[in-house]
């Protein structure tokens, strides 16, 4: 049985940003056997986040090169987008409001009440902040 394993806006943006530090780290990891063992799932809010960073960060161009990888790895059945609803939102309010961190995000928040609802316990991301919230 394959692992449910969620993606961060930190991994997708260090896959496709060149510039990117993690960038080398992003690509070998992709290209790890491994890889191929995994049910992959994102949310709504991360590509959101996603989208707003490569456009701001590189240009448009960007943007739409990740929207269309991820419409791509959709089709192919490698990629489930998450998405929200009340009951999500709500969830998420309280693990956001309930964590002092102030680098702690409303996504970041999103994403853990996501991963405990859809019962995902591997998160793959370059920030540090979610060693201290997932249990």
């Amino acid at each position: 049985m394959k692992s449910k394993v969620f993606i961060d806006s930190s991994f997708w943006i260090a896959l496709i940003d060149n510039s990117d530090s993690l960038h080398t780290q992003a690509t070998n990891l992709v290209n790890n056997p491994k890889w191929s063992n995994w049910n992959f799932f994102t949310s709504d809010s991360v590509l959101i986040e996603c989208l707003t960073r490569l456009k701001k960060k590189i240009n448009c161009r960007a943007a739409e090169t990740f929207y269309r990888f991820i419409l791509r790895y959709q089709l192919k059945n490698i990629l489930t987008v998450y998405h929200s609803d009340e009951s999500i939102f709500k969830k998420a309010y309280v693990i956001f409001k309930s964590n002092p961190l102030s680098t702690f995000t409303f996504t970041d928040a999103h994403i853990v009440a996501l991963m405990k609802t859809r019962k995902t316990h591997l998160l793959i991301t370059f920030k540090d902040i979610f060693q201290f919230v997932i249990k």
